[in-house]
């Protein structure tokens, strides 16, 4: 098992990589997998409200373990085009947003501070969600700013529902 190593490894952590989408996220336990009504963007952002929902269930599961480590966190990178808004099969909203917000987007260096951070800081609060800060936040990477703690989807904070 994994749990033990990690609990007697000093500094250990886990970082799961989420997205804001995570805001869109919702589940519909009849069909998780979206076998009868599949939405590619409705589908990405479930998935990433899944990563922060099991960061922020593992991290109350640690301390309720009384343990001092791993410590649990979860990220997004922030505005960055990758393969899926290049070369993925998008509609035309997808494509005119791309095309609109291309020129302000990250690049897979600045999309990874998030995780870095969460990774290594020791600023960084333990179950916290990570990424870029301040006004116009998905765009801050552009400035050079530092991640830091942002606000999760409201269901992510859900215990009921982190335990599903």
């Amino acid at each position: 098992e994994l749990m033990p190593v990690l609990g007697r490894t000093e500094g250990s952590r886990v970082v799961t990589q989420s997205s804001s989408a995570n805001w869109l996220g919702k589940f519909d336990w009849d069909d998780l997998n979206a076998t009868e009504n599949y939405k590619p963007w409705a589908q990405y952002a479930m998935t990433k409200l899944s990563n922060v929902v099991f960061a922020k269930e593992l991290n109350e599961r640690v301390k309720a373990a009384g343990l001092k480590q791993p410590t649990v966190y979860s990220a997004h990178p922030g505005y960055v085009v990758g393969q899926l808004q290049a070369q993925g099969k998008i509609g035309i909203g997808e494509k005119f947003m791309y095309f609109v917000m291309s020129p302000t987007a990250g690049t897979y260096e600045t999309g990874a501070r998030p995780a870095l951070y969460a990774a290594t800081s020791s600023a960084a609060t333990p179950g916290a969600f990570l990424g870029p800060t301040g006004w116009m936040p998905l765009l801050k990477h552009l400035k050079g700013k530092h991640s830091g703690e942002v606000k999760a989807s409201k269901l992510a904070h859900d215990p009921e529902l982190r335990k599903k």
